[in-house]
């Protein structure tokens, strides 16, 4: 009885065993195994490929990064000698070769590149970056400031009567909102003030008194006045000159 069992058994497990093999998967994987081993280290190449190409990438972007910031800052500063004025202007060119292929670096670079051309009379180049930073704050529901941007444009294309113009008209919008005590209101007073002495507007002493009033007069219903933190700011401007913003406001006012 017991040789039986055995027999029965051992006959199941070779009847299990002849059933497997006769599958046609199983006869495939057999037939194809070594087209599968070699497909595996393929694929397996395939992903070391990528990671790889991923690192790669991955540090040249650093590596863009890394010049684009050393390119502005020697772009930003202002050269002396004619082997300065050679760097200043490589170093540009390298930076906007930078953001034709990472343009995700407009966005850090447009508005610094604008102030420093502005600065260094290139006002068409100016324009070119503007456009870009301008196009973001508008898209950011920024428009005071996209505002005071386009009027920056205006006075760089010489058009002055046109900014103040436009400065009397962002001052008025401003004070309507909430934020006629911050730092935008005082570079528009500011540019206000300047656009009327350069076109000798008859309203340039109210003008000088009202910036005065406004970093350092009293507060009133109708006359806003900076917070600590504007006004601080803008005497960090003056601190490393021979007088004080005070004075500074105080001789324009007199």
């Amino acid at each position: 009885m017991d040789n039986l069992d055995s027999s029965l058994k051992m006959y199941r497990e070779v009847s299990f065993l002849e059933n497997v093999l006769n599958r046609s998967e199983f006869r495939q994987i057999v037939k194809h195994s070594s087209t599968i081993f070699y497909g595996l280290i393929l694929a397996a190449l395939l992903l070391l490929f990528f990671y790889r190409n991923g690192l790669e990438e991955k540090a040249k972007a650093e590596s863009d990064y890394f010049t684009a910031e050393k390119d502005f800052r020697t772009f930003n500063e202002i050269p002396v000698t004619e082997e300065e004025r050679i760097s200043e202007e490589e170093a540009f060119i390298d930076l906007k070769n930078i953001l034709a292929v990472r343009p995700e670096l407009h966005g850090k670079y447009d508005a610094g590149l604008t102030e420093a051309l502005i600065i260094k009379n290139r006002p068409e180049e100016a324009l070119s970056f503007a456009k870009g930073a301008i196009a973001r704050t508008e898209k950011n529901g920024l428009h005071d400031y996209t505002e005071f941007a386009k009027i920056t444009l205006a006075i760089t294309s010489g058009d002055l009567p046109g900014a103040l113009q436009k400065s009397l008209l962002l001052k008025q919008t401003i004070e309507k909102s909430e934020n006629s005590s911050g730092k935008l209101y005082a570079y528009n007073l500011l540019r206000i003030v300047t656009l009327m002495e350069e076109t000798g507007n008859p309203e340039i002493e109210s003008a000088r008194k009202e910036l005065f009033d406004f970093f350092y007069g009293d507060a009133s219903p109708d006359h806003p006045i900076a917070t600590p933190e504007t006004r601080t700011a803008f005497e960090n401007l003056f601190a490393e000159g021979n007088i004080t913003f005070k004075s500074y406001l105080d001789r324009q006012k007199n």
